[in-house]
């Protein structure tokens, strides 16, 4: 048995590989809506964290190699301890030019790129990329630029009224670096060693994971200086949270969808199905399973899956809730046939519903609070209604007092086992199973 396993990724150098997941097809019509057009695109890749966007984008990259389509990756979060969104961006166009096409065509980028940065790098970025690719400044930026002399106090005010003087004496050469830039960094593709044909596409992984100021200031370069025909951007998104990131930087009262949707062109999200027509959480659940080499996989399966998709975990979750399982397998050994559901039940609401799961461990909740607050209505009507019989309602029985449990119908075949407990011994139960499970604390 494995404790932990790493996550699913494809094979290596094969793209997609297995593909349990059943995307290849997703990745085929993003990829085919690049072939047909050279226009400047934006599109996003939403998707829930943990659920395999990085893994996805890393496959479909393997797919653009094999069909002679340049493509890099940008890792946003890992670079948002850098201050300039556009230095991290043309740095990693910098390199893939250095890689792929004659060592003159990355000198000239680098000379356009720099006069453009040497502009940007001050106090006055917002108001320098607006007047050099709008050709004006409207009322609202004088006001930013008044408030920046502002805070910065008497002996910075000279500086900032320098400052802004003297980019708009410099505005037709600000315009002409930009416009330059833009038009390099668009014959790029045809500069390359490899002449596809294609467009160059940049794909931005884990934007709403940065600092909210990084994440924002990421969205308005790329619209403002590198949005150009011949490169397709693809950001890999959760855009709840990225919105939330908007929301911080300028505001509550903004209106996060609409401010986003001035940078996308087209949004699109992950698929969410699995292998034969079953659901992704129970290929994951078959996946894991057989990773961690679990006895009375069938049984497991089917209580993993059946929970796992009531709350709707995400593949990272489902990952965490198999190595507490497997912990505890390996601790105490594999538990018995009739307690199997309460563990399975316990390892999901530890990873889940952490403050439920504290609450247990004390016996701080009664089984209606339980029910309540986790939104269980009954079996009626839900697909997985016998697992979760053995897991969710299974757990509410151990909570019950004796009272309680004699108005339930005596013929349900949970209540039979449990009815000749009493309620001291039913929660003295609960109580050891947590403990078995909570022994390393595996988060």
């Amino acid at each position: 048995m494995h404790i932990i396993i790493p996550p699913y990724k494809p094979d290596a150098g094969r793209g997609f590989g297995d593909d349990i997941f059943n995307r290849k097809i997703f990745a085929k019509s993003l990829t085919n809506l690049i072939k047909r057009t050279n226009d400047p695109l934006v599109i996003s890749l939403n998707g829930p964290w943990g659920e395999g966007k990085t893994t996805f984008v890393k496959a479909w990259q393997k797919d653009l190699d094999d069909q002679n389509i340049p493509n890099l990756y940008i890792d946003a979060f890992a670079s948002d301890y850098v201050n300039d969104a556009f230095m991290v961006v043309a740095g990693a166009i910098t390199d893939y030019i250095k890689e792929n096409a004659p060592p003159e065509k990355t000198d000239a980028f680098l000379d356009k790129a720099k006069h453009v940065g040497a502009h940007l790098l001050s106090v006055g970025t917002k108001i320098a990329i607006k007047a050099a690719s709008a050709g004006l400044l409207d009322s609202e930026d004088f006001k930013l630029a008044d408030k920046a002399v502002e805070d910065a106090g008497s002996e910075l005010a000279t500086g900032a009224e320098s400052y802004i003087r003297n980019r708009l004496n410099n505005h037709k050469k600000d315009l002409d670096s930009i416009t330059n830039f833009k038009s390099y960094l668009s014959s790029i593709p045809n500069l390359l060693n490899l002449k596809s044909g294609h467009s160059l596409t940049i794909i931005i992984d884990e934007l709403d994971r940065c600092r909210p100021s990084f994440a924002v200031e990421m969205l308005e370069k790329i619209k403002h200086l590198f949005s150009v025909h011949n490169v397709t951007f693809i950001l890999v998104i959760n855009k709840t949270q990225l919105q939330e990131s908007i929301r911080f930087t300028y505001g509550p009262n903004i209106d996060a969808h609409i401010y986003l949707q001035k940078f996308l062109t087209f949004e699109t999200e992950i698929p969410r199905r699995g292998r034969d027509q079953k659901g992704v959480v129970k290929t994951y659940c078959e996946y894991l399973a057989n990773a961690h080499e679990f006895q009375e996989n069938d049984v497991l399966i089917g209580l993993f899956a059946a929970i796992g998709e009531h709350f709707s975990l995400t593949l990272r979750q489902l990952e965490k809730v198999f190595s507490n399982y497997a912990l505890l397998s390996a601790s105490i050994g594999e538990p018995r046939e009739n307690d199997i559901g309460v563990y399975v039940g316990l390892c999901v609401l530890k990873i889940s519903h952490p403050e439920i799961f504290e609450k247990l461990k004390t016996i701080d909740i009664s089984y209606g609070e339980f029910y309540r607050s986790l939104k269980y209505q009954g079996e009626h009507e839900l697909i997985y209604a016998h697992e979760l019989t053995f897991t969710i309602k299974w757990i509410g029985l151990l909570l019950m007092n004796d009272d309680d449990l004699a108005t339930i119908d005596q013929g349900s075949m949970e209540i039979h086992m449990q009815s000749r407990l009493r309620a001291r011994d039913r929660q003295k139960f609960l109580k050891t199973a947590i403990s078995n499970l909570t022994m390393f604390e595996l988060k």
